[in-house]
């Protein structure tokens, strides 16, 4: 439901000028849109008269109108003809046409888009973008800007051209004729020749002259139309000096609206409660900044104490460690002294051992004696 009401909202913001403008180019076109009959019919327009000013040399040239005409003209006046069919394309008059075939699509497509970027502002709603990009594409569709610029001058140029082609074709071989009837001959040749090839430059500048009599009338009538429609879509989208004056604007309406706010919501009351509330607060804070001061000292006589304990314990470590090496000292004499006595001993060891040894045999001799 949402969606159809923006639909039926954004058809009263484009406004009824598309149906009346797409009415008018369908008359244009017979009442029968989009067909090419009517831009054939133009085309055939403006190759008419070329056409018939060359049919009329080629009629010549076979002799059925009384007309001198050379084949070499023939050639070069049907070549600029050719030319003349492939720049008629180009002409402000046939694109005109095409301009009312496709005016439909190009304004259904342009209508798309602002509906797609359509923003408020201000109150009123616009599109944000450029439609430049759908008439640039649609000048390429409709002609060559380049040809167009550039026919008027190429047709003369290429009679011209023609012409002198002619003269140099027809012109006879002097040295050849030696008797004066061979030589008039020759001079009523080239008389005859330089005639017709005259007429390659009267054709193209006949053909410069019909182009640009329908460039003319066609061209005026092209731009108005562009230019129509192109303002009349260029109203329905914001242009950046609009969006800076909407966007200044309501940046000014924001700003007044805030200080509205600031100076609604500062009473009198607010204020004083505001500086009750700053005061407890700071209050509370200056208590817990005081209760972590008392904190940081007890941490820090903690901390001294420890660090005296580890210094007294590290004095009678050393101490410790002075009576240990003095008790190893002992231990080493006592143990050398150990070492003394046990060679001592071994040596009264042996010296009883030999001793029992003596009374041991005293004692047997005496027992021998005694048998």
């Amino acid at each position: 439901m949402q969606s159809t009401e923006e639909e039926k909202k954004h058809s009263d913001l484009l406004g009824t000028n598309n149906t009346t403008e797409i009415e008018e180019d369908t008359k244009d076109n017979g009442g029968i849109p989009g067909n090419n009959i009517i831009c054939a019919t133009r085309l055939l327009s403006i190759m008419s008269l070329p056409t018939i000013i060359a049919v009329i040399v080629i009629i010549s040239f076979l002799g059925i109108i009384p007309l001198q005409m050379e084949f070499y003209s023939v050639i070069i006046i049907v070549f600029i003809w050719l030319v003349f069919l492939i720049f008629s394309k180009h002409n402000s008059s046939f694109s005109l046409c095409k301009l009312s075939q496709r005016i439909s699509n190009l304004e259904e497509s342009i209508s798309q888009y602002v509906n797609k970027n359509l923003i408020e502002l201000m109150g009123e709603t616009k599109a944000i973008g450029s439609v430049d990009r759908f008439f640039d594409d649609l000048d390429d569709e409709l002609r060559n800007d380049n040809y167009a610029s550039v026919a008027a001058s190429v047709f003369p140029t290429l009679g011209i051209l023609g012409t002198f082609i002619s003269i140099a074709l027809s012109m006879p071989d002097f040295q050849a004729s030696n008797t004066s009837d061979a030589l008039n001959s020759e001079i009523t040749k080239l008389l005859g020749g330089v005639g017709t090839a005259f007429y390659a430059s009267i054709y193209g500048i006949g053909l410069s002259l019909w182009w640009i009599l329908y460039e003319k009338r066609g061209y005026s009538r092209l731009e108005i139309k562009l230019n129509t429609l192109r303002e009349k879509w260029e109203d329905k989208i914001w242009t950046d000096d609009e969006i800076k004056r909407a966007t200044f604007i309501e940046q000014q309406s924001l700003n007044h609206e805030m200080q509205n706010t600031i100076q609604q919501t500062l009473t009198p009351e607010f204020v004083t409660k505001l500086n009750e509330t700053i005061t407890s607060q700071t209050e509370i804070l200056l208590t817990t900044l005081e209760a972590d001061k008392a904190l940081h000292e007890e941490l820090r006589e903690t901390y001294t104490d420890i660090v005296t304990n580890f210094n007294g314990l590290i004095e009678k470590q050393s101490e410790l460690s002075s009576k240990l090496d003095k008790s190893l000292e002992k231990s080493d004499q006592s143990y050398e002294k150990l070492s003394d006595n046990v060679a001592k001993l071994d040596v009264l060891s042996g010296q009883f051992k030999s001793y029992n040894e003596s009374v041991v045999e005293f004692y047997d001799a005496i027992g021998k004696q005694n048998e």
